[in-house]
């Protein structure tokens, strides 16, 4: 999946949502990356074994990117289970961390 933003923006941080029927179309495996140009990209974050608990539940990922980019790329490398694959929602976003 890929945005292109209206300004270039430095994301710190994305959401993934799970959807709302089957958990195996969950992600599980994926990488962030983000571009000037939709061309040349650079990876942002890497995730690994990453699960959903329950269904339309919203995760925050917190990056330590600085970097303006236009577009941004998530690329989803395997699912919890299958071939098909779904999200409810995904987001970039430039925000505070809270504890």
């Amino acid at each position: 999946m890929q945005v292109e933003l209206n300004t270039p923006t430095a994301a710190n941080a994305y959401t993934l949502t799970s959807a709302n029927d089957i958990p195996d179309r969950d992600p599980m495996d994926w990488s962030l990356q983000g571009s000037h140009d939709g061309q040349n990209w650079e990876t942002l974050d890497v995730r690994s074994g990453e699960e959903f608990t329950s269904r339309f539940q919203q995760r925050v990922f917190w990056i330590g990117n600085t970097t303006e980019f236009k577009f941004y790329r998530l690329n989803v490398q395997k699912n919890r289970s299958g071939g098909d694959f779904q999200l409810a929602d995904w987001s970039v976003n430039k925000g505070t961390e809270t504890n």
